[in-house]
Formats: structure tokens, sequence, C-alpha cells
């Protein structure tokens, strides 16, 4: 007997906890955070690899979050929140990860979960331009998120 299951998605345990979920979240993301650091060594700009993170590995993160994040323990959001510090510390090497999210306009996980607790309804969503750019990052990573978000879109 299985102690825990995959729907669509996102994995759910046998006690109905989280653990298992976050675990396969962090790794998935922290692969992607490999493409991330790839494009740093080729010269992307910052703003580039900003819209890289945003589009790419923050949504392996929030993906279905308003299903899991309610109760989800601090340690847990802790644990999705390393994943965002590596990135964007591996973006802006030398400043604070306050500094960071300030300057890209980005919001902590804890921010972000309670953000969308409260505005699920209310999010407005743009579709993602389809450029030469984004055709030859996309094919990698088929099945993400075609949207940002506004803020996202005024990130930098």
């Amino acid at each position: 007997m299985a102690c825990h299951a995959k729907l669509l998605g996102v994995t759910i345990s046998q006690d109905l906890t989280w653990n298992k979920h976050v675990d396969n979240i962090v790794k998935k993301a922290g692969k992607r955070l490999y493409l991330l650091y790839q494009l740093k060594r080729a010269g992307i700009t910052q703003k580039d690899l900003v819209s890289v993170y945003v589009s790419v590995v923050r949504p392996v993160l929030e993906y279905a979050c308003p299903v899991w994040h309610t109760n989800l323990p601090q340690y847990l959001s802790d644990n999705i929140e390393v994943i965002q510090k590596r990135a964007l510390k591996c973006i802006f090497p030398g400043l604070g990860y306050a500094e960071i999210l300030r300057r890209v306009n980005l919001a902590g996980y804890v921010e972000c979960k309670t953000d969308i607790k409260y505005n699920v309804r209310q999010q407005n969503v743009y579709p993602l331009p389809v450029t030469r750019t984004n055709r030859s990052v996309t094919p990698l990573y088929r099945g993400l998120y075609t949207t940002v978000s506004k803020k996202a879109i005024n990130m930098v």
C-alpha cells in the first residue's frame, strides 16, 4: 500500500501532511535552478534572469498552493523559501535577501502565501508573449504556467 499519491501534481500523503509534496517541489525547483546558474554564466542580464526565475522556477513552488499552503508548518515554508533565496542570491550575489526582494518587487514566500490565501479569486493574470527567446527556453519545461501576474510584469 502506497503511503502517498500524486494527484494533478500535488503529492497527498496518507497522514495528510505536506512533507512529501514540499520535498518533491523543492527537489524539482532545485533542478531548475541549474538553468538559472547556466544562464548567469552565459552573461544574461539580471532583469532577464529574474524573468526566468519568475516564469520557470517560482511556478513550481507555487503550483496549486491554494490547496496545500493553508496548513503548512513554518519549517516547510522555510524549505521552500530556501530555493527562492538561492535563486535570488545567484542573480544578485552581493545583496541581502530583503534588499533583493525590495529591488525586484517580489514577496517572500510567507508574504506570497498570505496574498494567495486572501486574493485567490482576485488575481489578474496575463498571457506571456510568445517570442523567440520564450520558445527556445520553454520546450525544455513543458507544462509550466503560461501566465504571469501583474506584479511580476512590473518587477524590474
